[in-house]
């Protein structure tokens, strides 16, 4: 019988777009490899980035607070089995806390395989570099080779499987639907000016009445999605603040997802649901490629960003948005939107 093995993937920030693309990854290697058991280690965000494994019991979720003790506290249950251990690329946790974590697991005996994360002290057993050119998941993939762990090839795309549902009170059961996401988390600058996507979802009842709409977003984002749905006189469901399972549930049955570069795309991703993806220029490895089913807009005529120094920002009310999203035209928009609804005919 094949010794039980325990992987151990060190706190990350918990940003759900980069959670999907971790969990995508432990998929593969739990269905490669039976006999691995995960521990999933976050500092925020452990309830809905635990839905998304929910169909993966062996996998589990652990809330890591962001103090070294907390951190402590939280692996120290995790001592009792001998381990393979990944810290995670620095940005979103703090990579001293990473090290100090790392080095215990070295003390006893484990293999730490960790990004690079440029500081002095590396107290890892093999480090390798972030590929700036290569998918996120890529790396990742890249990552757990190191570590002898079996994952899909390079360059095949990922897929989670979501034990999904659509809302109890979900109007558009019996009728095709299209979703938006237009709510970025913590980076406003990769959306359009909210007028636009009142213009857009004015132009999507009107060109295709048959079709219902459906907004998702946080709870921040409730005020913003309303003043959308108002923006028509019917056909709009706002699905606000719900749970990641039953926004994955709209995604999956939808006919359109059109959204930015944000947690729900890369659930939609992940699905390979037909999308159109709003999709900003700067950190490219980020985006959804992996889909597909997507199609990804981007206008880079007056976008400078990523480029050092240089800023790709408009703005409009005293708020910047990046260029690369901001010109992209309605008709664009519009033009990729026929194309995916005529394609799925």
């Amino acid at each position: 019988m094949e010794r039980p093995t325990q992987l151990i993937w060190l706190p990350t920030g918990g940003h759900i777009g980069d959670a999907v693309m971790v969990a995508s990854l432990f998929a593969e290697i739990t269905r490669e490899m039976p006999h691995v058991k995960i521990a999933y280690l976050v500092r925020r965000n452990a309830p809905f980035i635990a839905e998304l494994v929910k169909a993966y019991p062996a996998i589990t979720v652990i809330p890591v607070s962001s103090s070294p003790l907390g951190a402590f506290k939280a692996i120290l249950p995790l001592f009792a089995t001998q381990s393979i251990v990944i810290a995670p690329p620095p940005w979103g946790a703090r990579p001293f806390i990473l090290k100090i974590l790392s080095f215990l697991f070295i003390l006893r005996g484990d293999r730490v395989i960790a990004f690079a994360d440029g500081g002095m002290w590396q107290p890892y057993s093999a480090v390798i570099a972030h590929d700036q050119n290569k998918r996120y998941i890529d790396n990742l993939r890249a990552a757990a080779a190191l570590a002898s762990l079996s994952t899909d090839p390079i360059g095949s795309p990922p897929h989670l499987r979501l034990l999904s549902s659509l809302p109890s009170d979900f109007p558009f059961v019996a009728k095709p639907y299209i979703v938006l996401h237009p709510f970025p988390h913590m980076a406003t600058s990769k959306t359009m000016p909210l007028r636009r996507w009142i213009h857009l979802v004015q132009e999507l009842r009107r060109k295709y009445p048959a079709y219902g709409i459906v907004i998702t977003g946080a709870g921040v984002d409730r005020e913003q999605a309303h003043k959308i749905a108002f923006s028509v006189d019917e056909g709009v469901f706002c699905a606000i603040n719900r749970p990641l399972l039953e926004v994955a549930g709209l995604i999956e049955h939808a006919r359109l997802y059109i959204g930015v570069d944000t947690g729900p795309t890369h659930i939609a991703g992940v699905l390979h649901a037909p999308s159109v993806v709003l999709a900003q220029q700067k950190d490219p490895m980020w985006l959804p490629t992996y889909n597909p089913n997507a199609t990804l807009l981007s206008e880079k005529k007056n976008c400078v960003c990523g480029v050092p120094g240089e800023v790709c920002a408009a703005w409009e009310e005293g708020k910047s948005y990046r260029r690369c999203v901001y010109d992209i035209s309605d008709e664009m928009i519009l033009s990729a939107v026929s194309a995916k609804l005529h394609a799925g005919h």
